[in-house]
């Protein structure tokens, strides 16, 4: 059975990217994610997967900059500060992550 809740880590989908492309890219992945979200044009949708990456991305941002969300238990903490170190490098995240959501 999948997982499925409205919280960062609570679907599948989040869960895959951290499992998959943040993992294994780090702050690539999130500039990526972030990226894509910003190039959809308002008249294009963007598609759910992408919207899924760029709201983990955005929040990997967050907890990188000391800024997660209250509701982040220390596990998902954990998990998404994984790459922190990598992130906080970027002083441009985190406007990115605000435009992108």
């Amino acid at each position: 059975m999948g997982a499925w809740g409205v919280g960062i880590l609570e679907n599948d989908e989040s869960l895959d990217w951290i499992g998959e492309e943040y993992s294994s890219a780090g702050v690539e992945a999130v500039r990526d994610a972030l990226q894509d979200a910003v190039d959809t044009s308002a008249h294009d949708h963007l598609d759910i997967d992408a919207g899924t990456a760029a709201r983990v991305a955005a929040e990997v941002v967050a907890a990188s900059f000391d800024a997660a969300g209250a509701e982040l238990d220390n596990e998902a903490l954990e998990t998404l500060k994984e790459h922190a170190e990598q992130v906080a490098e970027y002083d441009d995240l985190p406007a990115l992550a605000l435009i992108a959501v």
